[in-house]
């Protein structure tokens, strides 16, 4: 994302951009939708890029730990690439979800198989190797090998080459350390190792030096076809890189010059509030940032509080928290004229807190002048009028309108940028809530709540209600459409009723932070289909599914369908005695209470008696 920039240009300029303050806020944009309340208690797959995890120094050792399909990575300093790189790993816990990987892993980049491309960012053909140890599908723990080539110009593709158990002595245990082990040998020959177990693999001949790297995560199977009810927890501790120790986390934070990611972690609080948190122990910049899956929205709203017992900062640095992406292009219409990110307008509305213990609100935009955005033009940044409080929740919103203004907003200031260059789609765009300290050492955690972004929400049908007979085959057919962006995935869950199996063509793992009754088909049909066999009962029951329609932009829409299970009207449940007895035991309490009436009747006894 954003790195460190150098502005150009002053401050602002009549040809550029036109600011209106005003005091009170405008309307809201026509579509404005709940995006996520976080009232799930988890980051929800179809919404975010990452789960609930951590990346955090404590007690001598890296702790790391990954749910969902996110991540938790750190790569060594990209000024060492060692041939050999070793760590000594310890599973705390491990959780597979029966159909996916959960794993911690030592991997990298060493070479490509293909000559040096003309276009340096090009990593087709880079050869990746990792060696992992975790919890695979169904098989317990257990230690493998991967080799992978790259078939992507952005690695967002690749292809496996060789995949291998290592055959250990003993099985893996949880709560014991043991030595991984990733080796080169310069030229195409891999050692992978955990212990004294070793297994040499001869990958395809080198060509270039690639993209090179070197890498310690934890995470989940990101096989297309799974979701990712999985999660990970483990400890990293003595770092080797070519024999030499590289770090043993004794200085107790993630020292900037031997890695490339700061101390971070995601949590959902139980009052349904995501709380993100960076940390510095070196003075560098360390962020930590959640983005969406609508990457293009118009719109971008949240609730966000600096959370002051839980950050500090030292002498001379800041903290903040902020909403921010890349909103148009100013100079490219043809995507085959990108050059990465230049052209593209970053608008970021943030809070932030000094050494002092002030704090101020700004809305800020600015261009990127090269591929990198490593420096940019600078066309606002504006600080509002508002008094910001520590502990205190504002909503934070930015816009940009059809008729080609952008608008910031705290609460009920607002901010307003008219644009009089070209608008074209982002060439890198991107949506994200963030957080991060800034130029000394100290912490930042905010609490982010319901996000609204301007996605029309997809729609769905769970079909007609049903009345069946214990035993009957049973098939519900669910229907979805979307106007803005494209179905990607139906859920389907039972949430009431005697427990049945679903039975759905195509269906994945279980989804993270849905109960174990859930299934997940990852298409973009316009229908999908789940059957059950209903349940033989000795009374009528009734059965309630729940159909979630999900699109591309993590949007999402709920139907449910009730399914009636007669008892069929047979035996079972209580009787009044066999052959026919209960039948006659009724007409005989009918002629009873004939006879109390007409006495009641002859008597003159009224109700009212």
């Amino acid at each position: 994302m954003r790195s460190r920039k150098t502005f150009v240009g002053t401050f602002m300029t009549l040809t550029s951009v036109l600011l209106v303050a005003v005091g009170t806020a405008g309307a809201q944009p026509a579509t404005r939708t709940l995006y996520d309340d976080f009232g799930s208690g988890d980051l929800a797959w179809w919404k975010w890029d990452r789960g609930v995890g951590e990346l955090e120094v404590s007690g001598g050792v890296l702790n790391i730990s990954s749910s969902g399909k996110d991540l938790a990575r750190t790569t060594i300093n990209p000024s060492v690439t060692p041939n050999i790189l070793e760590a000594d790993v310890t599973l705390l816990a491990t959780d597979s979800g029966g159909t996916s990987e959960a794993f911690v892993r030592l991997a990298g980049v060493f070479y490509s198989e293909n000559p040096a491309p003309a276009n340096p960012g090009d990593r087709t053909g880079d050869i990746f190797a990792e060696i992992l140890i975790g919890e695979r599908f169904e098989d317990g723990l257990q230690a493998w090998y991967q080799l992978s080539r790259i078939t992507s110009a952005d690695a967002t593709a690749d292809e496996v080459i060789t995949s291998e158990t290592l055959k250990l002595p003993t099985p893996l245990a949880l709560n014991q350390p043991y030595t991984l082990k990733l080796e080169w040998d310069g030229a195409n020959t891999f050692t992978f190792g955990v212990g004294a177990t070793e297994e040499v693999v001869a990958g395809p001949a080198m060509q270039s030096a690639g993209t090179p790297f070197r890498r310690i995560a934890a995470g989940v199977s990101d096989d297309a076809t799974k979701i990712g009810d999985a999660s990970i927890s483990a400890t990293v501790d003595n770092v080797m890189a070519n024999n030499v120790l590289h770090d043993d986390f004794s200085t107790g934070f993630l020292d900037s010059t031997l890695w490339n990611r700061a101390e971070q972690s995601y949590a959902v609080t139980s009052g349904g509030k995501a709380r993100v948190t960076a940390v510095s122990g070196d003075g560098a910049r360390a962020p930590a940032r959640m983005c969406l899956h609508d990457q293009t929205a118009q719109y971008l709203e949240t609730k966000v509080t600096l959370e002051n017992s839980a950050s500090n900062i030292e002498a001379g640095g800041q903290f903040r928290a902020r909403i921010d992406g890349y909103f148009y292009n100013a100079l490219f219409d043809d995507p085959a004229m990108h050059n990465g990110e230049e052209g593209d307008v970053y608008v970021q509305n943030l809070i932030r807190e000094f050494d002092d213990g002030s704090r101020t609100a700004s809305c800020g935009i600015d261009q990127c002048t090269n591929a990198t955005c490593s420096t940019s033009t600078l066309l606002l940044f504006q600080n509002y009028t508002s008094m910001i409080e520590a502990d205190t929740e504002y909503t934070l919103s930015i816009e940009r309108t059809d008729d080609g203004r952008i608008i910031c907003k705290l609460d009920d200031e607002t901010q307003e940028y008219t644009i009089l260059t070209n608008i074209y789609p982002a060439a890198v765009p991107f949506r994200r809530l963030y957080t991060r300290t800034q130029d000394a050492n100290g912490n930042v955690s905010a609490l982010f709540d319901d996000v609204y972004t301007d996605n029309e929400q997809p729609t769905a049908d769970a079909g007609d209600n049903v009345t069946v007979d214990g035993g009957d085959e049973v098939t519900l057919t669910g229907m979805g459409s979307d106007n803005d962006s494209g179905i990607i995935a139906y859920m389907w869950r039972q949430t009431s009723g005697p427990d049945v199996t679903l039975t759905t063509a195509g269906a994945a793992s279980i989804a993270r932070g849905m109960p174990d009754n859930t299934v997940v088909v990852r298409t973009d049909s316009s229908t999908s289909v789940t059957s059950f066999t209903a349940p033989d009962v000795d009374r009528d029951e009734e059965l309630n599914f729940e159909l979630t329609v999900i699109d591309s932009d993590g949007g999402s829409s709920t139907d449910t369908v009730t399914v009636n299970v007669d008892d069929g009207g047979g035996g079972g449940g209580c009787t009044l005695g066999g052959d026919g007895s209960r039948d006659s035991t009724l007409l005989l309490i009918l002629a009873l209470l004939s006879l109390v009436h007409l006495y009641r009747r002859r008597s003159g006894i009224t109700r009212h008696d």
